[in-house]
């Protein structure tokens, strides 16, 4: 098990894929500790492996060796159907496409992930849309909205149903400079508002330095960003 202060603890956790009909190792005996309300950042060039990881610690996929435990679950023990409720409980997502079902509109995304876990608390929803400032988007469409815009209810969706642990998948690559900024900042605060534990994949160092810790992924293996 893991401590009481930790949200995601991996240990000696490796795993490969198949490429040309040889396995292709990609992440190497790779040990993680995020502890809960951090936010932590997650850099690495293209192909090292991030979004891998945010699969493995979501239960999106399986390591070949070692043990992810999240918030005291052993995620790699679990089967698949388990995996799937386990992350429809404790998982919050952010991607940088958005991820928003265009054919439901602004509310009923957020009340999506609610209604999976068997609670509807409208309410709820509209308070966080206020939170990110689109009150009064409630009943528009995502083809509707700019992509800051969108990328704000997908922030608000990550917290309907009140998850612990957020990940986000480059939560500011398809936005420009200041609206990606505006994004960084309404994203820590809601994380810090509601003591969230975040792990966040980012290309960019700047971003990567206001975490309260920022690691590389390196060779299959994390080492601390900026030491």
């Amino acid at each position: 098990m893991s401590n009481t202060t930790d949200m995601v603890r991996l240990r000696d956790v490796s795993k490969s894929f198949e490429e040309g009909g040889h396995p292709r190792p990609v992440l190497a005996n790779l040990d993680l500790r995020a502890e809960t309300g951090q936010i932590l950042a997650l850099l690495g060039r293209s192909g090292s492996g991030k979004s891998t990881l945010l699969n493995l610690i979501s239960g999106m996929d399986l390591p070949d060796l070692g043990e992810v435990v999240v918030n005291g679950t052993p995620v790699h023990a679990l089967d698949e159907r388990s995996r799937t409720l386990f992350r429809r409980r404790e998982v919050g997502f952010v991607f940088q496409f958005f991820n928003l079902i265009p054919t439901l509109t602004v509310l009923e995304n957020l009340l999506l992930p609610m209604e999976l876990n068997l609670r509807t608390d409208t309410e709820r929803a509209h308070a966080l849309l206020s939170r990110v400032g689109l009150a009064d988007r409630a009943g528009s469409f995502p083809d509707r909205l700019s992509g800051g815009e969108q990328q704000r209810i997908a922030i608000a969706r990550s917290l309907a149903h009140d998850p612990p642990l957020l990940l986000a998948d480059e939560p500011t690559g398809n936005l420009d400079a200041d609206t990606g900024e505006q994004i960084v900042d309404l994203l820590f605060g809601a994380v810090r508002e509601h003591g969230k534990t975040l792990l966040m994949v980012t290309h960019s160092h700047e971003l990567a330095r206001r975490a309260d810790r920022a690691l590389t992924l390196r060779d299959g293996a994390l080492v601390d960003a900026f030491s």
